[in-house]
């Protein structure tokens, strides 16, 4: 078990919060840097905004949607 400090219990509220407003996506890069200015992110995973998950979204989106329904690339 994991004993977290004040601070750090502090910090899981506002993420769980920020997931809660933000629905099916998870909060933006932006928005956890502007309400947790103490967090350090080396790394931005979200396929939208990192190049290396985009290739590979843009590669499954080809494959299992395009590719296999068919349809004409114009």
């Amino acid at each position: 078990m994991i004993i977290l400090n004040d601070e750090e219990n502090a910090i899981v509220e506002t993420i769980k919060n920020l997931k809660a407003q933000a629905g099916s996506h998870s909060p933006s890069i932006f928005t956890l840097l502007k309400e947790i200015p103490s967090l350090k992110v080396k790394v931005d995973a979200c396929f939208l905004s990192n190049p290396y998950a985009t290739d590979l979204f843009l590669k499954y989106f080809e494959d299992d949607i395009i590719k296999k329904a068919d349809l004409e690339m114009f």
